[in-house]
């Protein structure tokens, strides 16, 4: 079985090591980014990422719009976002109704979440 390419992006190094290492194992390849520009040069290099997990607020680039690139380049690509403010719910809906992500979570998360939402489909 081919390894997940996975990339998450979250400018907080705490939340980046600790999903890389809960995500890392034989059946994942795991890339991580602190911004949405690093995230873009993952996402357009050799790595053949097949799922972005994004947090929603980070200087520079937000979720949002990291999301609304990254699929336009690459319609594929299975992406969830995450947030601590409660108040996105309304935008997460109408971001998974128009496609351009595929799962949404509240900080703190259950790495169940994540485990689904890798487990869904590629």
């Amino acid at each position: 079985m081919e390894p997940k390419h996975i990339l998450i992006v979250d400018d907080s190094l705490l939340i980046r090591k600790a999903l890389g290492a809960a995500l890392s194992d034989a059946t994942n390849r795991v890339f991580l980014a602190a911004t949405g520009s690093e995230a873009l040069d993952v996402l357009h290099g050799p790595a053949g990422i097949q799922y972005l997990i994004t947090d929603t607020q980070m200087p520079g680039m937000d979720g949002f719009e990291l999301a609304c690139t990254a699929k336009l380049k690459s319609p594929s690509l299975k992406i969830m976002i995450m947030s601590a403010n409660t108040e996105y719910g309304r935008r997460f809906e109408s971001a998974k109704r128009e496609g351009i992500i595929d799962r949404y979570a509240f900080k703190p998360f259950d790495l169940r979440d994540i485990y689904g939402f890798l487990a869904d489909r590629v």
